[in-house]
């Protein structure tokens, strides 16, 4: 019977696994070849972020990665700034050839430059920048009216990082209206340097405070179950536990 038994040659038992692949934490080092590219470094030297020399942004340090997304960001603020630098020598060019001192660029040229643009799309961003925040802040207006008139609510909260390395914490709200249970977005709030669960429960309770939501009618807290949030003693919930 032996002889029809294909046995096997590796040496390793077959209840043993393969090892999953651990995920550095490699964080990139800042060089000068950046500021060829308008990108300067910003915070400190063991977790240097690029600042965009352009419009002053700040990127994760994540973003230096090539073949990313935000490689690819990069390379679009790269391009608005080589057409920048290349506006900038042919407005110089033109002064030279006016045999006009180079001064006449910051003193003339530049102001009118700038009510150029403040005539013809000022008004219009600024109109529509308020539009925005007048929908916003009537959306936010009716999601506030309709929980304030639910005996009871719930929150789910959950803290992510965007582009910019930036943390913010998201909030939804769980009510019952007409006889039916209604989840809300309710907001979205930038958190501090730290991410600790004081500083959680601080920005939250403000916000609850804000819409006159009482603690007391608060009967459930949901989080991903991150440290921060369910610590014992320092934790966003342990907070919270403390208020009602």
């Amino acid at each position: 019977m032996d002889a029809f038994i294909i046995r096997s040659t590796d040496s390793t038992s077959a209840s043993e696994k393969p090892k999953k692949k651990i995920k550095l934490n490699i964080r990139r080092r800042y060089h000068e070849d950046y500021l060829n590219v308008g990108f300067s470094r910003s915070g400190n030297v063991d977790d240097p972020r690029p600042w965009r020399l352009v419009c002053g942004d700040k990127l994760s340090n994540e973003s230096t990665v090539p073949k990313t997304r935000q490689s690819e960001k990069m390379t679009k603020i790269v391009t608005i700034f080589d057409k920048t630098q290349e506006a900038s020598y042919l407005v110089a060019e033109l002064v030279a050839k006016q045999m006009k001192p180079h001064t006449i660029a910051e003193k003339l040229i530049s102001p009118a430059c700038r009510e150029i643009v403040k005539v013809l799309f000022s008004e219009e961003a600024v109109f529509q920048n308020r539009r925005i925040e007048h929908m916003s802040e009537d959306i936010e207006e009716q999601v506030l009216q309709q929980s304030r008139g639910s005996p009871l609510f719930a929150l789910q909260l959950d803290e992510s990082t965007d582009i910019s390395g930036q943390a913010q914490l998201l909030v939804f709200i769980r009510i019952v209206s007409n006889e039916d249970i209604v989840e809300n977005f309710l907001c979205c709030k930038t958190l501090p340097e730290t991410t600790k669960g004081e500083d959680i429960f601080e920005i939250v309770d403000h916000y609850l405070k804000f819409a006159n939501f009482p603690w007391d009618k608060c009967i459930r807290l949901c989080t991903d179950g991150a440290p921060a949030m369910t610590g014992s003693v320092k934790g966003f919930i342990s907070f919270a536990k403390k208020k009602k």
